[in-house]
């Protein structure tokens, strides 16, 4: 595992060194935690695959700096998908950047929560960049089951990713309840939840 610090002017990596990287890195997952003041991006790579969860901050200079940085940790890896949790700026605000920048899969996806903010922040990579490498998948209130929510060939055998919302209403605003995504990721009989924003009150409730 890796932290990286992303500032207004740089950044600064430091990772646990390993024998033979290439042939571990092929079996196992690496995932990068970034330290983004005002933000929070994770990036997921399992040999030439690689998932981005969330992948923002604040400020517009520092977006652009931690698009940079993911840019270069992808080393030629191709992102499988981009899974924003939930659509405020600091979650996603580095997602244009990275369009331009980034290597994606041919079947890339890009995973939201449907709500109304979320559309008005894919229209604004829409008008970025007419032409998109991924293809977005809205998952809507009814969709509480994740059958076809897996991001398909990731991380080859042994792994998965699952994609559905959050057991119950993470926020609610002018009475409307929003929902943020929840990510399961499976590495053989490893499994790891990834879950945004939301607070350790919903643990303690549904744990």
């Amino acid at each position: 595992m890796s932290f990286h610090l992303i500032s207004d002017n740089d950044q600064v990596s430091t990772t646990l060194a390993a024998p033979d990287r290439a042939s571990f890195f092929d079996n196992a997952l690496e995932i990068r935690m970034y330290y983004v003041p005002e933000g929070e991006t994770i990036l997921i790579t399992r040999g030439q695959d690689a998932l981005l969860l969330e992948g923002g901050t604040g400020r517009a200079r520092r977006n652009q700096t931690l698009a940079q940085a993911i840019t270069a940790e992808l080393q030629g890896r191709r992102l499988r998908a981009i899974i924003a949790s939930h659509p405020h700026l600091d979650h996603t605000n580095s997602h244009s950047d990275l369009v331009g920048s980034a290597t994606f899969a041919p079947s890339a996806l890009y995973f939201d929560n449907g709500i109304p903010a979320a559309d008005v922040n894919f229209q604004r990579i829409i008008d970025a960049h007419p032409s998109l490498p991924f293809q977005r998948v809205s998952v809507l209130p009814n969709q509480q089951d994740d059958t076809n929510r897996i991001i398909p060939g990731f991380g080859g055998a042994g792994a998965d990713v699952h994609i559905l919302r959050s057991f119950t209403g993470a926020k609610t605003h002018a009475g409307q309840v929003y929902w943020s995504l929840f990510v399961f990721l499976r590495l053989r009989n490893a499994w790891m939840l990834f879950t945004g924003d939301v607070t350790t009150t919903l643990y303690q409730t549904r744990m």
